[in-house]
């Protein structure tokens, strides 16, 4: 059955996502998967080709190699469809000229198919393959930064050449008087490319480029001037669009090359002065698309591209354009808020720590963002509010939007830094996840310059957005004059808006027309662009801002009007408008000299008193109107208070910030400490009275969440945590508790008729504000509780009890859930704040055992039950992932400090959790919604990948926190026992789901080992209850964990003082159980089964996960786990004999052993058959541990088994040449690289280090004769006998390794280059860890291979010596930290 246009699209989005989900596991898949997305990319319909070049760029996250290698294929493919179009239309433009005349009203009569209609539709064709070709690729190069292995610079030297091909069609005659549409679909297709390459970065566009690309851009700018151009306005406008976009791409991801490049800052100033006249207001693109609709829309998109290029070029670098610039932002702000166009900035301009107070009910939820991250509901809402954006706006931003940003992972490695919000690694995590500022160049330091955000699709909101953008990045430069000017209009806007509204109900406020979106009511259009703008002004100025000539004793003209603005604009009835005003009232507050500040501060401050009052309020006719106006302005005006104080604050820091570096510099300024003081006190009496009442009817409950909310942005920004309290500000304190808990008992309650009056609606919608707020309050007031104490030490308890209440009772609202994850994690971090106390409901003396219930919920399986069982609830929804990962570093906090439970089963629901997250993976850089412009409010996409990262590094920490709890050997090799087990039961899908033995006889070894496996398979149960057999994440997860635990277990037995014969011996195992079983059990942990006993299912995972595939496709990840694990094993049980016949217990596996290692060695081979990435070079790394773990146990007793093995790993002596030790210009003879263009490069040197550390590690091995004469001489006949053009290798590698090492413990200033890499990005963190582990064994060998070859070679001793001269300093500094440690 054919597909429609929508139904391949819809398919191909979701095969986006399936190849992220499924990862490794459909690698077999992409043989019939890919011809498939070649087909789409050829697609007539412009969406299903953008869609098909995604579902590539999502496969290249998984697989990179294929990424590669279908660019290089596409690129080859673009010389013959341009060679096709030109043929075809010339043949097309010859069969037009013979076509008969139709007849007016009648169609020519026509048995057989037109020959023109053919060659048309193969010339779209064509074009089509141009297009959808240059997409993918263009996809693919900005996604290969952030694969493994990136991308080789041979691929970007092709890249270029064809742009350069495609480019050229601007000047060829021929093609353009024939089809000035193909010609022109290849130029921008040739753009589109060179806007991925540039979005690559200076690690891929070396300076060479360039000067290549600035010729691209040099002579198609002349080609578009009136009076030279071949092309029609419309015409040059298709690739325009494309050519700006590929400009800010260079300044946004290359802006060093503006320092590196001669020339270059001045010559892209040139391109956009040449350009801007074109597009700017009379110009002549818009002489000659005025009328069209799509080219209005292409206009819009090029007028943006070109102000977001002046927005990233450093400030002062346009002089002869900023007030052309300004001129044309002031008429476009104008005229796109006349047209109903909202802009989008405004939720990025206001601060997120203030997003909660307009936190709805899920049944009274509006707008995106207002639910707390509820994916469901925050789609339904988007579909109903956002903007439609056609594929030609997604692709005119594709490439300037920066896919993947740098997201600080939870994890015990990251303790709170001093000065963060409420010193909350979760809380900061997304508090502080706001645009960043930092500049890209020296150059941008320069005056206020401040980061564009990424653009919104829909071309005519992302004008708005860039107008309203370089108009207050300009604003600065004007005259006092042009900048009350600038007031008035904006205050001109507003009130015509006002005056439209005044006048009766409108239409076209609810619904565009054009667009179909539905808008809330409170949306008011050209108040949130006025307050944008201001607020976007006030945010560029600089701290200190000139007052031009006006008089001390009073602001600037521009001042007092922008504040008079924003005044009107405090009692709006929308949230954001309120926020954003309450903002810029507190920049105007603190802007300015030091007189001018006091004088304009408390101006605002009496403007505010004055607000609350309802004295500045305009009268409503509807008196509901006026009671709700009356609330909207009170609660504009208390946060406004807290606002001015937080915005004090950050001033000051950003003063403590330059004055100590300016002392670390030498100089001596000392600062004005009172420039930004601000009257704390007064504030908080304006805020007391709202908050502190019990009765309800003298407030609004509205005006009440925001007074607490902004009680606790003074306390939080006007007391030290560092000093103790003085006694005003203890009585500050124990003032919020109090509000605190009169809030909770009183504001918080069931609507009443008597009481309630007419209020059911908000108190039901304000509820979750109302609790999230009082959350938040409750974890900012915990620092200082202590100095409470002395007057009530139950503070902290009932708090504790409070968040419980809430929790079990507050209908279980995302942003509620997660301001009490937040509680719980700073709890944990004051739990001596605990104290018993009678009164309580629940237990608080331990901050796990009340946290845990609630995170547990959190993270419980959300997974749809077709059958439902007891145990299930279908009450609960899916928590959204920011709750969920808010939950995990809550664990994380509780793991560090208390440690959570005694065996895995206390970690069974973080299992549980993981392995839905792994089915939750998502293709991250386009959200589910593609065609939909959506609300920056929505700032999370599910980013499942991450928080699997902090799940794994969780679990690793409760099982180490469980470990070092446990006191001795038995009882934690009983803890491991537990673990291994459950590890292997979910690694083999071995599930029991009920027990039904009766365990009536009596008690023996047999029937100990078989409750063990019991235990553990129910355990494992509750774990793959939703999805057996288990994802190939989670076994690649609990082999690894398996292989931790067992590793752990045989290093304490190295290190352990008690005498009690060995775990792993099967006959001491069976004296220790027996005497367990005579006695009644060990003391601590009872009666248990020792490692011993279950040798066969430990050798049996480990080998049925070295050989895993899927589909019949390999599983390299999951594969080399179970090699660690085989070493495990193999460490742990190789000297031990089997009682019955005196053998080694693992000769009756070593056919599986040996089989499932030869496989692991054979990984660079499968690496150049299949199609995964980088995880064949950590298969073969550990192929080669375990192999060595073989050898050193002699474990393999024949000759020719041997020499199968080693084969794959002594290939390394034949092709490495000798290389004296390198000067400057002579390092590449060393540096560890791959051939294959579409290889993993920066992984690759893993195969070749991985062979160098184990011929290492085995002629060390042999030197130091710990094994039997026999393996010795079977070892010598495989090792290689010309050692020496391993010598130099391994030496550069140790000395590599050595500096490394001492960079990862803080001796050595940043490592750029070395031996054997130009560049230490171009290693993969895997190769760092193996030169870091092995560099000594790297340098024994070195030294004893040197030492042999000058003896052996005394004539040409010279090079050699000037190796052993290199690595002498390691010795010895490797022998010092030896010492250093013992």
């Amino acid at each position: 059955e054919r597909l429609t246009r929508h139904q391949l699209q819809v398919l191909l989005i979701e095969i986006s996502h399936l190849v992220i989900a499924l990862g490794e596991n459909c690698a077999s898949s992409l043989a019939d998967l890919i011809p498939a997305l070649r087909d789409c990319l050829t697609n007539a319909d412009h969406g299903v080709r953008h869609e098909a070049a995604a579902a590539f760029a999502s496969i290249s996250n998984p697989f990179p190699s294929s990424g590669r290698v279908f660019v290089i294929e596409a690129l080859g493919s673009f010389g013959a469809s341009m060679d096709s179009i030109l043929g075809l239309s010339q043949k097309a433009s010859a069969s037009t000229s013979t076509t008969p005349r139709k007849r007016f009203g009648r169609p020519v009569r026509d048995d057989k198919r037109d020959g023109s209609s053919e060659t048309n539709e193969e010339l779209l064709r064509c074009q089509a393959s141009v297009h959808g070709n240059s997409l993918a690729v263009s996809m693919l190069m900005h996604e290969f930064p952030h694969t493994t292995g990136g991308v080789a610079t041979a691929i970007v030297g092709k890249s270029i050449e064809v742009i350069n091909k495609l480019l050229q069609c601007q000047f060829d005659d021929n093609l353009v008087k024939l089809n000035p549409s193909a010609a022109c679909t290849c130029i921008r297709a040739g753009y589109c490319m060179l806007a991925g390459v540039l979005s690559m970065g200076i690690a891929a566009v070396v300076p060479c480029h360039v000067s290549t690309v600035f010729g691209f851009w040099q002579s198609s700018s002349m080609n578009i001037l009136p009076g030279k151009s071949k092309f029609s306005g419309s015409h040059d406008l298709l690739w325009v669009e494309t050519m700006l976009g590929s400009v800010v791409s260079f300044l946004k991801f290359s802006p060093d090359l503006l320092l590196a490049v001669p020339e270059a800052l001045n010559r892209i100033t040139a391109l956009l002065e040449k350009i801007f006249p074109l597009l700017s207001l009379g110009g002549r693109f818009e002489r000659e698309v005025l009328n069209d609709r799509i080219g209005a829309s292409r206009l819009s998109s090029a007028r943006s591209s070109v102000l977001e290029a002046y927005s990233w070029l450093p400030p002062g670098s346009f002089p002869m354009s900023a007030d052309r610039i300004y001129s044309f932002a002031v008429s476009q702000i104008q005229d796109l808020s006349s047209k109903d166009v909202m802009c989008s900035l405004i939720d990025s301009l206001v601060s997120r720590e203030d997003q909660i107070i307009e936190a709805q009910a899920q049944s009274r939820a509006v707008c995106p963002g207002q639910i707390g991250g509820c994916v469901s509901l925050d789609n339904n809402l988007s579909l109903r509010s956002s903007d439609i954006m056609h594929h030609n706006e997604r692709e005119a931003v594709l490439h300037i939007l920066a896919w993947k940003r740098g997201k600080k992972q939870l994890s015990r490695s990251n303790p709170p830094v001093k000065g963060e919000l409420h010193d909350s690694p979760v809380l900061d995590l997304y508090l502080g996840e706001e645009e960043d500022n930092s500049v890209p160049t020296p150059l941008h330091q320069v005056g206020t310059w401040r980061r564009p955000l990424d653009p919104t699709a829909v071309s005519r909101v992302r004008l708005l957005d860039c107008s309203i953008h370089l108009f207050a990045a300009t604003f600065g430069l004007q005259d006092s004059h042009t900048q009350a000017d600038a007031m008035k209009m904006l205050e001109s806007m507003y009130s015509s808006g006002q005056t439209d509204k005044a006048k009766g109900f409108n239409a076209a406020t609810l619904i565009n027309e054009s667009q179909g979106k539905v808008k809330p009511l409170e949306e008011d259009v050209l108040a949130a662009n006025a307050t944008a703008t201001v607020l976007a002004c006030l945010q560029a100025l600089p701290l200190h801002e000139s007052t031009h000539n006006t008089l001390i004793s009073q602001s600037a003209p521009w001042m007092e009007r922008s504040t008079s603005l924003l005044l009107r604009l405090l009692p709006s009835p929308s949230g954001i408008i309120r926020r954003a005003a309450a903002e810029g009232l507190s920049l105007l507050a603190t802007l300015g000299t030091s007189e001018d500040a006091h004088t304009l501060q408390s101006t605002i401050l009496h403007s505010l008193d004055e607000v609350m009052k309802g004295n500045r309020v305009v009268a409503e006719t509807n008196p509901k109107l006026q009671v709700d106006t009356l609330a909207h302005a009170k609660a504009g005006s208390l946060l406004a208070l807290a606002c001015i104080q937080r915005a004090a604050m950050r001033i000051k820091r950003k003063e403590n910030e330059r004055l100590s570096r300016s002392v670390a510099r030498g100089g001596a300024i000392e600062g004005d400490n009172n420039a930004a003081a601000t009257p704390v006190m007064i504030m908080m009496t304006r805020v007391l009275p709202t908050l502190a009442t019990h009765n309800m009817d003298e407030g609004s409950l509205l005006a009440r969440t925001y007074a607490l909310h902004a009680f606790g942005i003074l306390i939080s920004n006007s007391i030290d945590k560092s000093d103790a309290l003085t006694p005003e500000q203890t009585q500050i304190v124990s003032k919020a508790v109090e509000a605190v808990e009169s809030n909770f008992l009183s504001a918080w309650s069931s609507v009443v008729a008597e009481t309630s009056k007419g209020k059911e609606r908000e108190k039901f919608g304000a509820e979750p504000s109302l609790l999230a707020v009082l959350l938040r309050l409750m974890t900012t007031l915990l620092p200082w509780i202590g100095s409470l104490s002395s007057l009530d030490r139950f503070v902290a308890s009932r708090f504790a009890c409070y968040v419980s209440t809430i929790i079990e009772f507050g209908k279980k609202h995302p942003l509620v859930w997660f301001e009490a994850m937040v509680f719980y994690e700073r709890l944990s971090a004051h739990q001596n704040l605990l104290q018993p106390n009678s009164c309580c409901i629940v237990t608080t003396e331990s901050p796990a055992a009340l946290a845990l219930p609630s995170l547990a919920t959190v993270l419980r399986d959300s997974s749809p039950k077709v059958i439902p069982s007891s145990e299930d609830d279908f009450t609960g929804c899916e928590a959204p992932l920011d709750v969920q990962r808010a939950a995990i570093g809550c664990l994380h906090r509780i793991c560090a400090v208390e440690g959570i439970g005694t065996s895995p089963a206390d970690a069974a629901f973080v299992w549980s959790f993981f392995h839905q997250a792994c089915g939750r993976r998502r293709f991250q850089h386009f959200s589910d919604l593609r065609s939909l412009a959506l609300s920056r409010a929505i700032t999370n996409f599910d980013d499942c990948q991450l928080v699997e990262s902090e799940t794994i590094s969780l679990i690793q920490s409760i099982f180490a926190f469980q470990w070092g709890r446990s006191k001795t050997v038995l009882e934690r090799s009983y803890l491991a026992v537990q673990w291994i087990l459950f590890c292997r039961c979910m690694a083999a899908g071995d599930t029991k789901y009920r027990d039904d033995d009766n365990y009536s006889e009596p008690m023996s070894l047999a029937l100990l080992t078989e409750r063990a496996l019991d235990d553990a398979r129910q355990l494992a149960s509750r774990v793959l209850k939703s999805s057996n057999p288990p994802r190939w994440q989670l076994k690649c997860l609990s082999t690894n964990v398996g292989a931790i635990c067992l590793a752990a277990v045989v290093e304490d037995e190295k290190t352990s003082t008690v005498s009690t014969g060995s775990i792993f011996d099967l006959r001491a195992a069976r004296k220790i159980c027996s005497d367990m079983m005579r006695n009644g059990g060990s003391p601590g942990v009872g009666l248990h089964a020792l490692p011993a006993f279950f040798l066969e299912p430990f050798v049996n995972i480990a080998c049925s996960a070295s050989t895993a595939t899927s589909n019949n496709s390999e599983l390299p990840s999951v594969q080399a786990a179970g090699l660690r694990l085989m070493t495990s094993v193999t460490n742990a049980f190789a000297a031990h004999v089997d009682p019955e016949d005196g053998s080694r217990v693992l000769s009756q596996y070593l056919s599986q052993i040996i089989s499932s290692v030869r496989h692991g060695l054979n990984a660079e081979s499968l690496a150049t058959e299949s199609t995964t990435g980088s995880s064949f070079h950590l298969l073969f790394s550990s192929g080669c541990d375990a192999l060595y773990a073989l050898l050193a146990r002699e474990l393999i007793a024949d000759p020719v088994v041997m020499r199968r093995l080693v084969q794959p790993v002594l290939s390394l002596a034949a092709d490495s040449l000798y290389v004296s030790y390198p000067e400057d210009h002579e390092r590449d003879s060393l540096l560890l690289k791959t051939t294959h263009v579409t290889g993993d490069s920066r992984t690759f040197p893993l195969f070749d280090l991985s062979k160098l550390c184990f011929i290492a590690k085995v002629t060390v091995l042999v030197e130091q004769k710990r094994i039997q004469h026999t393996t010795i001489e079977m070892i010598n006949n495989e090792l290689p006998k010309t050692t020496r053009g391993l010598v130099s290798h391994s030496a550069a590698a140790s000395i590599d390794g050595f500096f490394l090492d001492n960079h990862a413990h803080g001796e050595r200033e940043t490592i750029t280059a070395g031996l054997t890499y130009k560049n230490r990005s171009d290693l993969d963190e895997s190769v760092i860890r193996e030169l870091r582990e092995n560099w000594p064994i790297l340098c024994v060998y070195s030294m004893l291979m040197l030492i042999e070859s000058i003896k052996a070679e005394r004539d040409e001793c010279k090079g050699l010596s000037k190796w052993m001269t290199s690595l002498v300093p390691l010795i010895f500094n490797g022998f010092r930290s030896s010492l250093a440690s013992q």
